[in-house]
């Protein structure tokens, strides 16, 4: 498999990446991505009906471009769907039914030139599709919600996706589920999301996941879209099927996520953005401060110790087995086969400590 992993190591600020377009027949346009002069490009390629309903329904368009490189080919996509926009600084909620289209060239071709093609399509594809369907189950993105009461359930977690295949939820259900996330958060004030995006060309599928965290909103409402996210994108071949690729993205790109600092320069960065009425946010520091305690070597659990007396200058023997059956350093979807090899008792905490120990070693 050629697997590009993309992993955005600064916030996506959502507000603070907008793109307001200003005059009597545009409409607002919140950008994120390489894709340049978006607002300006999709109110030129709306269809002036389109653009009249959008106005009348005091709705806004969000805009995703990204690349993939695999070798020497370039793979850009444009994501687009429709919402209603937050006060200031509080991100808008995500899109019932985004729309992507993807497009290809070679290194030496201009990247402006594979970004503003596939735009082109998504543009075509978003003038196309009829009005109830790009807003369908349209109170799901209002920004306001009532309150609504949940019960304490020490454990639990809540997830959240689009365009995943219900192998990927399952892949995503499983692998939050044995990370920090429930040890760290409430379900009742956090919330895991994966938003995917699928292209599918002659002789390859192409599958971009981003993952973030967002606060937990009412049943009846769709998330904040995350102030960060962190992305994977893999290139299969097409023999190899889409649902390789779909399983593939999103391992990646949680993978990431969970593999990024836990403070507010990296996961929770600006995290309050994504506040939801009459829910309190968590406390980060504290979470944070846990994290952090959990990399120390004191806090090591006594069977994962070893992974921590390296020799100078090199990896604790632990540590080489762990590499040498996982060379990118994260924590297999199945951890079981993990626990047998290290000797680790059967607790998340204590393989994520290892994990945590073994790639501090190999990156100081």
């Amino acid at each position: 498999m050629n697997k590009t992993l993309k992993m955005l190591l600064g916030a996506v600020l959502l507000a603070g990446t907008a793109q307001v377009a200003i005059g009597a027949n545009m409409v607002p346009v919140v950008a994120v991505g390489p894709l340049a002069d978006a607002a300006t490009l999709v109110n030129g390629g709306i269809a002036a009906e389109r653009l009249d309903q959008i106005r009348r329904n005091g709705m806004e368009v969000q805009v995703l471009s990204g690349v993939v490189i695999d070798k020497q080919t370039r793979y850009c996509f444009v994501r687009m769907g429709l919402s209603y926009p937050d006060v200031k600084g509080r991100n808008s909620r995500g899109p019932n039914n985004a729309l992507t289209a993807f497009y290809r060239n070679a290194m030496s071709d201009p990247q402006d030139v594979c970004l503003r093609e596939a735009a082109k399509s998504t543009l075509d594809e978003f003038n196309g599709t009829a009005w109830d369907r790009l807003v369908m189950e349209q109170q799901r993105l209002q920004p306001r919600a009532p309150v609504q009461k949940r019960d304490a359930r020490p454990g639990e977690f809540m997830t959240s996706d689009s365009g995943l295949d219900e192998p990927s939820q399952r892949l995503m259900i499983d692998m939050v589920g044995k990370s920090i996330v429930p040890k760290l958060f409430d379900y009742r004030q956090v919330s895991t999301r994966v938003d995917m995006m699928f292209g599918q060309f002659d002789d390859v599928f192409v599958c971009v996941a981003e993952s973030g965290l967002v606060a937990t909103p009412n049943d009846q409402r769709n998330d904040r879209n995350p102030s960060a996210f962190w992305q994977g994108a893999v290139v299969v071949p097409a023999a190899q099927g889409e649902r390789t690729c779909r399983l593939a993205a999103t391992r990646a790109s949680l993978n990431a996520l969970f593999n990024a600092a836990w403070n507010q320069a990296g996961v929770f960065h600006n995290f309050a953005a994504t506040r939801e009425d009459g829910v309190a946010l968590p406390d980060l520091r504290a979470a944070s401060a846990r994290v952090s305690a959990m990399n120390q070597p004191q806090a090591a659990p006594a069977r994962a110790t070893a992974a921590k007396a390296a020799p100078a200058g090199g990896l604790s023997p632990q540590c080489r087995t762990f590499f040498q059956h996982y060379p990118d350093g994260q924590i297999p979807e199945s951890s079981d086969d993990a626990r047998d090899a290290y000797g680790i008792s059967n607790r998340d905490d204590q393989l994520f400590t290892l994990m945590m120990a073994c790639n501090a070693q190999r990156n100081r």
